[in-house]
């Protein structure tokens, strides 16, 4: 155990000793507003990185078709099936920020939501 010890050092936990100490997700303000902006952040990486595999996927399938004319048909839809689901992300997350520039006056509104509840003096953002 000291060998381990001596290798990574003193650890210390990143969100403090308390859940109150969480960095904004114990907050009402912080808690939901993070979540929800988490969530959006996930899922538009997890989508960026099935476009990634699936484009690998079909170039592979596209090489390998040796010239056979029905696998490379398959592959180029594949490959088109992948840009046109990155073009659908690239579009939402633009049309969000669009919109919300329009209703907010700041392109992050919706994409970065803050809550306001009990915790807030006077009705100021965190």
């Amino acid at each position: 155990m000291l060998y381990l010890y001596s290798i990574f050092g003193d650890i210390k936990n990143p969100l403090g000793t308390t859940f109150g100490d969480a960095k904004g997700y114990a907050s009402v303000q912080g808690g939901l507003g993070l979540l929800i902006t988490n969530l959006i952040k996930l899922t538009t990486i997890g989508a960026g990185i099935w476009f990634l595999v699936n484009l690998l996927v079909a170039g592979t399938m596209y090489i390998g078709a040796n010239g056979e004319a029905e696998k490379i048909t398959i592959a180029w839809a594949k490959i088109w099936q992948s840009l046109i689901g990155l073009l659908i992300i690239v579009s939402a997350l633009t049309l969000t920020a669009i919109i919300s520039k329009v209703f907010f006056g700041d392109y992050s509104t919706i994409l970065n939501p803050v809550i306001y509840g009990p915790g807030n003096i006077g009705g100021t953002a965190p």
